[in-house]
């Protein structure tokens, strides 16, 4: 549905980064959370630290193939 820009699934999001279009292509990212520790927090001023792990689902498009049904 992202990549269809159904307007549904994009009220899902804060900010619409597509300005209504639909993106050509997305991946998922997956990272991990924890909570700083306080002379990270004293540091940076961050209350998590991320780390990623990788991509959850590589990059996708929809293909659009003449004839078929949206």
């Amino acid at each position: 549905k992202l990549l269809e820009a159904d307007p549904r699934t994009l009220r899902l999001l804060r900010a619409d980064p597509f300005d209504g279009e639909p993106p050509r292509w997305v991946r998922v990212k997956s990272y991990l959370y924890r909570f700083a520790t306080r002379a990270e927090f004293r540091e940076t001023g961050e209350r998590w630290v991320r780390m990623p792990l990788g991509e959850a689902i590589p990059p996708l498009s929809l293909r659009r193939t003449p004839g078929r049904r949206q």
